[in-house]
């Protein structure tokens, strides 16, 4: 379904104690659709749920049923923390949850407190993609995917060890050598599937013999992927044009490694007509990362930003923000 998760930084924060790996994926699967609800009641099917999540395992609406209800009676066991200058404070992500026993559905609404977590998100933010986080095998894999996505233009971070144990729910019985092969290195295999942390590398920073900090590192999305040619002197400005520039059909041809057809530059004269040409570079950008070279990806990406809201200031934000990477 291509959905795309997009969330404030603040919510990879926050420790969902006890979840199983499918409550985890039911829990983001609705995060997905609550962006720019505000405090709205928004309306979830049981099939709509199990076909985002992928879910084969639980068959009968009254399973599933159960599932959900777990899930949302650990998220209100939870403490969710605010504060700023002048006060502090703790409630729930969620103001309440209602089963609809007619037709098999449910409703969700987040609390005033915690709405920012989902809404005007122009910087800032954590954005991935819901199918390939559903489909990485583990807990932990995915929980390392959805942190470290944080900092995908930045491409290190580093953890305080004891933190990370606490954000990933590590059993407290768990040694160190535990940690490395079960969490690590277990969930690093998968992730090294994925085009985007094919290199991906972890480093521990020691104190002694105590392992103080966990880092890790991989290829950031770089700022450009070409040079583009100069234009000639009298060559209008392609911003203004209604067909896209020379210059833009080369940088796609070079990313995709072969020239476009013919039904693909009126796809991209069609996108220019209608989009910003710094988000249809953007897009491009997405696609080298995922190696997809197709122009209907691209203008998947371009919908579901503008489906969201994303604007080029939300992204040029995400590309320059995060400078101090060290959580």
């Amino acid at each position: 379904m291509n959905e795309v998760v997009v969330y404030s930084n603040d919510l990879n924060a926050i420790i969902l104690k006890g979840f199983t790996e499918t409550e985890l994926k039911l829990f983001f699967a609705i995060c997905s659709k609550l962006k720019d609800q505000g405090t709205s009641e928004v309306r979830f099917s049981f099939e709509y749920l199990r076909e985002l999540t992928h879910d084969r395992r639980h068959t009968s609406h009254k399973e599933y049923a159960e599932v959900i209800r777990s899930m949302y009676h650990k998220l209100i066991g939870l403490k969710f923390v605010y504060s700023n200058e002048k006060v502090e404070g703790e409630c729930n992500l969620f103001q309440g949850y209602e089963k609809n026993l007619t037709d098999n559905s449910f409703t969700i609404s987040v609390t005033q407190k915690f709405q920012y977590l989902f809404n005007a998100l122009s910087s800032n933010f954590t954005i991935w993609n819901l199918d390939e986080f559903v489909e990485l095998p583990g807990i932990y894999t995915k929980q390392i995917y959805r942190l470290l996505k944080q900092w995908r233009r930045v491409g290190h971070v580093t953890y305080k060890w004891n933190d990370f144990r606490v954000l990933l729910d590590v059993p407290e019985s768990y040694k160190t050598v535990d940690v490395t092969r079960r969490v690590i290195k277990s969930s690093l295999d998968h992730l090294h599937e994925l085009p985007e942390f094919a290199d991906l590398a972890y480093n521990y920073t020691f104190s002694g013999k105590k392992i103080q900090k966990v880092s890790f590192s991989w290829t950031p999305e770089n700022k450009e992927k070409a040079p583009q040619k100069k234009k000639a002197v009298g060559q209008d400005s392609a911003d203004n044009a209604e067909t896209a520039d020379q210059n833009l059909i080369d940088l796609f041809e070079e990313e995709f490694g072969r020239k476009l057809s013919a039904s693909e530059i009126q796809d991209l004269n069609d996108l220019y007509k209608t989009t910003e040409r710094k988000m249809i570079i953007y897009a491009l950008r997405e696609d080298s990362v995922y190696r997809r070279h197709s122009m209907p990806y691209v203008q998947e990406v371009i919908r579901n930003w503008k489906k969201m809201g994303v604007t080029v200031y939300a992204l040029d934000a995400e590309l320059t923000a995060s400078s101090n990477s060290e959580y």
